[in-house]
């Protein structure tokens, strides 16, 4: 009478079991769905960033044939253009659309990957996800990681290299080392900062077997060894114009500046000071790993080290810049939450009362919703464009939502002439249409090279100086101009002198749509 007993028990314990895997798989699959429908939101409706313009207009460029560096001036590493260009050139033309569809995708692959990091590292799958809600609130998942810029896909190289590299106690094969490798090298080309990374990976693996021994070379040699493809494609964009691509990845970006090193902290630790401020996830994140540290320190692992040394790279790297910006410091983001990732955990085993759990979950709503609170405000909103009006002068929020952009794009499609190029200072108007910009304003950078450098230095990297600009419009060289977000902006003088000049040569404003206006030459030019 027992056996039976015992095998029903023992099979209602199996379905148990089965019942729980098959809940946690459905969690996790919901879970993963909510990520992707979230980023895609975010993604179709954030403001448009200026430079995502000059990202998208070298990656039509590059679907069209060309060449980076050689063909034209880009001041970044080439991995952004090369990805949305090729994905432009399967879907038959770079747009607004596929280009942040394609981001989204890119920030949910990263998420994904950021979420079962937690899960590894805290064994909690509960507080990843609750990790996972804090990261897509936070500035890197909500405001940066869905534009088509360097911090998405970066993070996506990073994370997907040290989730196939990382050393945690488990045998990796030589492939998943060298896979893990290829994708450190994918990020220094999408964006020069990130390269101490790799560089610590490297030495994580190196020291995976410590203090048992030493070094452990293979591993290390595995993983350094899958840097040598994209390297390789590095140092051959570097051959095709070695002036341009040292121009503009190191010395437009004032890493290459003369300026102390006091100057430097002068102007970066306000903007440091500002993200505990703005992303209390920060404060949360460093909160929680100095408990840990002072409980648990002797218990601390290779990983937390690495991590560790990872957030004081990608800090000290966003601080090398003259120019400060906050968003430099999104890419430390997902490591400061990997590394307090179990701390959170233990923290919550730690709460036993329902009251206490209650009220973590409060804090951590409360976190995930002031982060979230403070981008959509800038960044859907328009405080930035506020804070600027000096330089964008009429420029509103209004202008630089994705659909205005768009509407601009079609009215210029209408009135330009076929094959007739497009004076434009912002190259994101030309997006998705037929119409091509003038030479030389294919990026809005072309007046800062000239005032941080020379006009011989705008000449020698391609761009239009402000000299040929000018003549351009006095002459009534083009049928279309338009002035809009970022014109006068570089050059220091404003749009309302441009404008000028435009009445002068006897242009005409045939469409305005927001602050956006469209003018064309008279017809006896």
């Amino acid at each position: 009478m027992m056996m039976p007993v015992e095998r029903g028990n023992g099979l209602r314990e199996d379905r148990t079991l089965a019942a729980w895997g098959r809940g946690r798989a459905l969690a996790v699959l919901l879970m993963a769905a909510a990520s992707g429908a979230w980023l895609l939101g975010l993604a179709a409706t954030r403001r448009v960033d200026a430079d995502e313009a000059y990202y998208l207009y070298a990656a039509r460029l590059v679907s069209e044939g060309g060449v980076l560096y050689r063909d034209f001036f880009f001041p970044q590493m080439p991995l952004v253009p090369l990805l949305w260009g090729g994905t432009g050139w399967l879907a038959g033309g770079v747009d607004w659309i596929q280009a942040r569809a394609m981001a989204a995708l890119v920030a949910w692959a990263g998420a994904l990957i950021f979420g079962w990091l937690c899960w590894r590292r805290g064994g909690s799958l509960g507080v990843a996800a609750a990790w996972l809600a804090i990261y897509l609130s936070a500035d890197i998942g909500f405001a940066w990681g869905i534009t088509v810029k360097v911090y998405g896909l970066a993070t996506l190289m990073l994370l997907g290299a040290w989730a196939l590299a990382r050393p945690d106690g488990e045998a990796r094969s030589w492939w998943r080392l060298w896979l893990g490798g290829v994708l450190a090298g994918l990020a220094i080309l999408t964006r020069l900062t990130v390269a101490p990374l790799p560089m610590l990976m490297a030495l994580a693996l190196l020291a995976q077997g410590w203090p048992r021994r030493w070094v452990s070379w293979r591993p290390a040699l595995c993983f350094v060894a899958g840097w040598i493809p994209p390297l390789l494609l590095l140092g051959w964009f570097h051959a095709q114009a070695p002036e341009s691509f040292m121009y503009g990845n190191w010395w437009i970006h004032q890493l290459g500046a003369d300026a102390s090193l006091a100057r430097r902290l002068m102007t970066n630790l306000p903007a440091l000071s500002r993200q505990f401020i703005e992303q209390p996830a920060w404060v949360l994140a460093v909160a929680l790993t100095l408990w840990r540290a002072w409980r648990r320190w002797p218990a601390w692992r290779i990983e937390d080290g690495f991590l560790v040394l990872a957030l004081a790279a990608l800090v000290g790297t966003a601080s090398i810049g003259v120019r400060p910006f906050l968003q430099y410091l999104a890419l430390a983001t997902p490591w400061l939450l990997l590394l307090a990732a179990p701390a959170a955990a233990e923290a919550w085993r730690g709460l036993r009362r329902t009251g206490l759990r209650v009220g973590a979950l409060a804090i951590l709503l409360l976190v995930a919703a002031v982060s979230a609170h403070g981008s959509f405000q800038r960044y859907w909103r328009g405080g930035e464009v506020e804070e600027s009006r000096e330089f964008w002068l009429e420029v509103t929020e209004y202008d630089l939502r994705p659909g205005v952009v768009r509407w601009v794009g079609r009215r210029i499609d209408e009135l330009a002439p076929p094959g007739a190029p497009v004076m434009s200072w912002w190259p994101g108007y030309l997006i998705g249409t037929r119409a091509e910009i003038v030479g030389g304003l294919h990026n809005h950078f072309a007046g800062m090279v000239e005032r941080l450098d020379s006009a011989e230095q705008s000449r020698r990297l391609g761009l239009m100086t402000e000299a040929e600009l000018e003549a351009a419009i006095r002459g009534g060289d083009y049928e279309l101009v338009v002035a809009g977000i970022w014109t006068g902006r570089e050059s220091g003088r404003g749009r309302f002198y441009y404008e000028s000049l435009l009445v002068e040569a006897g242009y005409e404003p045939v469409d305005q749509i927001g602050s956006t206006i469209i003018w064309r030459r008279p017809a006896h030019n």
